[in-house]
């Protein structure tokens, strides 16, 4: 079915289902579709190709004081569609007699309406057996080319209408050598360029040579090191976790609290931004209310905004700035800062130059403390020049350090981290991280 055909049916399901409210009742219903072509291969070989064409609706029902949730499969018999609506329908108003009130319910309301498309170029299912292996023909690999058509459409029973179209892809792989030492990359775009392919499998052929070399031992203890952007992302990520969240703030439960309070500060280097001019993600949320396109979260070090739903500006007397009601970071962009890719080795001198990082946990929320891994293709470099790989280490360390005082250098260039999440469907959203090199970066064992 095409995109076109399945937003008219979502439009006469949503019609058609308003009607069967009774009075102090609200319906919001929430389309998610995909049209994915999964890719997987190994040993440089294609092993598995798949389409998958599925969408689901997700009901939020509504009395003006307790609200429930149920899910249905939203398929091309609109007849079939309508039949399953009105039962899950009749279900939720059978629950929610049962259910206590919530007295920081927000309420349905008109949020407007939009229709976005956020297209590229992608390649079709034979183009891209040619361009995904061709590049890896000498090499031992293993991963998965994610591409296709997303929807998202949000209609309530009030008069608010959304939709959201994009295309994308993501390749997410691993290179391996005669002795199984690996190294991993993922990137994400709209359209398929095939020389930044060849020269990302070229870089990574290169740190697999290295990765061949004897292990360094180093010590615990501080080092200066290089984040490249998916580590810089996974890092920075966790402030969507007890960080950003105005609720968290609130509850005594967020990293941010001496931010906030102006008893910590980060670098003048840094800043962070929502930021749904990437494209990745619709604008509006769950309940179809619509962020500004580019919310500050981080100016030069200094907190600009929490992350604050509707929920949170009833229940705390605060303006909400539309987020989510769980108060994650949908489409996270951290800024950019001057130093070029080909000068990094140079301004890292002697230290540790991290690809990736594994296992994230907060060992000091209130301090901000991070504690992780290095993983994969993770280098000694001396003098400018990477000697080797170095045997994983623990680190423990504070975003108030690695993000302040001690953030040394912001690259110029960034990158798209995509979301390469597919569990029951096909994620949206992603991230556009630089690199970043800081000093006295602690590590433990």
């Amino acid at each position: 079915m095409s995109f076109t055909k399945l937003k008219d049916n979502f439009k006469s399901f949503a019609d058609l289902l308003f009607k069967e409210l009774k009075e102090g009742e609200s319906l919001t219903l929430h389309l998610g579709a995909e049209k994915t072509l999964f890719n997987r291969f190994s040993q440089s070989k294609l092993r598995q190709t798949t389409d998958v064409n599925q969408g689901d609706v997700q009901l939020s029902f509504n009395d003006g004081s307790k609200k429930v949730g149920h899910e249905i499969n939203f398929t091309e018999d609109l007849e079939l569609n309508i039949i399953n609506g009105k039962k899950t329908l009749q279900f939720a108003r059978e629950e929610l007699a049962f259910l206590p009130n919530d007295p920081y319910l927000v309420p349905v309301a008109m949020g407007g309406e939009s229709c976005k498309e956020s297209l590229g170029n992608l390649l079709d299912g034979e183009q891209s057996f040619k361009e995904l292996l061709t590049p890896l023909a000498t090499s031992d690999s293993v991963g998965i080319y994610t591409s296709g058509k997303q929807l998202d459409c949000l209609a309530d029973s009030k008069g608010t209408y959304h939709s959201f179209e994009t295309d994308s892809f993501y390749v997410d792989y691993s290179l391996f050598s005669p002795t199984q030492k690996a190294v991993k990359d993922s990137f994400g775009m709209k359209k398929w360029d095939s020389s930044f392919f060849e020269k990302r499998i070229k870089q990574k052929q290169r740190e697999l040579e290295l990765m061949g070399k004897t292990e360094k031992v180093l010590a615990p203890g501080a080092y200066r090191v290089y984040l490249s952007p998916r580590a810089t992302n996974d890092l920075v990520s966790m402030l969507g976790w007890y960080g950003l969240s105005y609720a968290d703030f609130k509850q005594g439960q967020s990293c941010l609290a001496d931010l906030e309070d102006n008893k910590k500060s980060f670098s003048e280097k840094f800043s962070l931004t929502e930021d749904f001019s990437l494209g990745l993600t619709p604008q509006y949320n769950s309940l179809g209310e619509v962020s500004s396109e580019t919310t500050p979260l981080i100016d030069k070090g200094q907190l600009s905004s929490f992350l604050i739903s509707s929920r949170s500006s009833k229940e705390y007397s605060v303006d909400s700035n539309f987020a989510d009601e769980g108060e994650s970071p949908r489409s996270l962009s951290m800024n950019s800062g001057e130093l070029k890719e080909e000068d990094i080795l140079k301004e890292l001198g002697t230290g540790i130059y991290i690809s990736d990082v594994w296992y994230l946990n907060w060992s000091d929320v209130a301090g901000a403390r991070v504690t992780g891994m290095t993983r994969y293709a993770c280098f000694w470099v001396e003098d400018g020049k990477m000697v080797g790989p170095i045997k994983h280490m623990r680190f423990d360390e504070s975003l108030y350090n690695c993000l302040g005082d001690s953030l040394i250098a912001v690259t110029k260039e960034q990158e798209i981290i995509p979301s390469t999440d597919s569990y029951g469907s096909r994620s949206f959203g992603g991230s556009r991280f630089p690199g970043i090199i800081c000093d006295n970066f602690h590590f433990t064992l």
